[in-house]
């Protein structure tokens, strides 16, 4: 038997309207225990109710120029640990163009990798149903961790290309699990046999 246990994680909770400002580290609340600062040029990093997965928020990350925003999340020590998964939802507005884009970096040991989430000029983007609020992951980030990795972190940015927009990306139930047994197994009772 195994049984997964939560490392840290962060689903955003806040009882009302929050903005982060630049430099700003983020709220804890409600158990949110996975810090992370945001890094604003001419926009904004807002606790959202716009688009959510649970219970009534996301963080959502706005440029309104041609900029770079993003929020960087605490290094986590996993020294230790096994089984380690990396997850999160994540969705759009219809405001991005071809040019922008929303891009996760994450960083195992210190080494960075980088994927694009989202590429512009395809529509909007919903954590599930057309309704957004609360009704399930449609685009959930998956990460399995190797073994013997010692720390992990991640960067979500958004990059936009064009002045005067209005580009909006959501980041919902960031976790950091590992998986334990519940229960050790059975130990062997050997015993000498000659033949």
């Amino acid at each position: 038997m195994f049984s997964q246990t939560t490392i840290v994680k962060n689903e955003f909770i806040s009882t009302g309207y929050y903005q982060v400002n630049n430099g700003a580290i983020g709220l804890s609340n409600g158990g949110d225990n996975w810090n992370f600062v945001a890094e604003i040029d001419n926009g904004a990093v807002i606790y959202n109710t716009a688009k959510f997965i649970s219970p009534t928020r996301s963080l959502g990350i706005v440029d309104y120029y041609e900029n770079l925003e993003k929020v960087a999340f605490n290094q986590i020590d996993i020294t230790g640990f096994v089984n380690i998964e990396f997850s999160f939802g994540y969705a759009s507005n219809n405001e991005l163009g071809a040019g922008d884009k929303m891009d996760l970096i994450y960083y195992i040991d210190g080494v960075p990798t980088r994927t694009t989430l989202i590429q512009g000029g395809n529509g909007e983007v919903n954590f599930g149903a057309s309704t957004n609020n609360g009704t399930g992951v449609t685009n959930k980030y998956v990460l399995n961790i190797p073994n013997g990795s010692t720390t992990f972190n991640f960067d979500i940015e958004l990059v936009a290309d064009r002045n005067g927009g209005n580009e909006y990306v959501y980041i919902d139930d960031v976790y950091l699990t590992h998986v334990i047994p519940s229960s050790l197994p059975p130990a062997a009772n050997c015993k000498n046999i000659s033949i």
